[in-house]
């Protein structure tokens, strides 16, 4: 490779401006490919918002983690909410970048808005809308079907119907 290319991409990548713009992009692009195409407009839009806000996480990281923690949550209105790996991306990067370059009580509260996020956006999903993981509503592939995993605890199997 030519040492001129070489010497412009490392004064590229040393400038954090460049590379958080860069990093993005790269997740807007990711997110808005992996979105459903029937996805309503101003899904996209909160997507974008979401992704592109990355571009000011070091100069602001709390503003970031919030707007992020926002446009998450609002995404969460739709009937079922887009799941997508460049959202989560997005979503890590923005706690990982509040965590590391706030004061603990703005970290922890630019966290706490994230985890409200996530809450609001997963709350009316059908694919993580519910409580799942004990043991007494475990459940597991059968040759007729889903069926109730045998319960291994104390905790008596729900015996009413399911939501």
């Amino acid at each position: 490779m030519d040492p001129a290319v070489v010497t412009r991409l490392r004064l590229a990548a040393s400038n954090p401006w460049v590379v958080d713009a860069a990093l993005a992009g790269a997740l807007s692009i990711m997110a808005q490919v992996q979105l459903p195409v029937h996805s309503p407009w101003w899904v996209r839009v909160a997507m974008l918002a979401t992704t592109g806000s990355l571009a000011w996480r070091r100069a602001a990281p709390f503003p970031v983690s919030t707007a992020v923690a926002a446009c998450v949550a609002l995404m969460g209105l739709t009937p079922d909410p887009p799941s997508v790996f460049g959202e989560y991306l997005a979503v890590m990067l923005a706690a990982f970048t509040v965590a590391e370059r706030c004061r603990l009580r703005d970290a922890a509260a630019g966290l706490g808005a994230l985890l409200a996020g996530i809450v609001a956006h997963d709350w009316r999903s059908t694919q993580f809308g519910e409580c799942r993981g004990s043991s007494a509503t475990a459940r597991s592939p059968s040759s007729s079907g889903w069926s109730a995993a045998p319960s291994t605890s104390s905790v008596p199997a729900p015996t009413g119907p399911r939501h």
